[in-house]
């Protein structure tokens, strides 16, 4: 059973611009975290170049790593990364997690829709998702989001 986050905003800016950040690991580094979900600290790329097959090694800010690849890359309106597997304690409860934006233009700005699927680990893992830890990932997409619209936007 997976579970789902999903969250919009519009950003005024064009789509080639939100894309290019969002792609990039400058845009990767903008996750903050929110209380028990770690940062993002730096970021390891596997190549210069940024498309599908990219993969990542991502430092997390409570010291844990993990990998993060591009599974969908179509500019300026779809990327999308396979997360994980990840280290414990996170790694008992989430097998991985598939991350997809997709942008469209309106008008001078960029409407972002972005979706992040989890694959529990079995129906205790799922529980614990659902309750404790996906409404602080929420809070450290929402804040992220926010970190997005500050560097697009000025």
């Amino acid at each position: 059973m997976a579970l789902e986050i999903f969250e919009e905003l519009v950003v005024h800016a064009p789509p080639d611009d939100v894309f290019a950040l969002v792609a990039s690991v400058e845009g990767m580094r903008l996750f903050e975290g929110y209380g028990m979900i770690p940062g993002i600290a730096r970021v390891e790329p596997s190549t210069a170049a940024r498309g599908v097959g990219t993969e990542d090694v991502v430092h997390n800010t409570d010291g844990t790593t993990h990998p993060e690849r591009v599974v969908e890359h179509e500019p300026p309106r779809i990327y999308a990364v396979a997360i994980g597997p990840f280290e414990p304690p996170f790694g008992r409860l989430v097998r991985g997690i598939a991350e997809r934006w997709e942008l469209d233009e309106e008008g001078a700005a960029t409407r972002v829709r972005r979706r992040f699927t989890f694959t529990p680990r079995g129906g205790v893992g799922a529980l614990v998702l659902k309750l404790i830890v996906l409404p602080q990932f929420r809070r450290a997409v929402r804040r992220n989001h926010l970190a997005l619209k500050v560097a697009l936007e000025g």
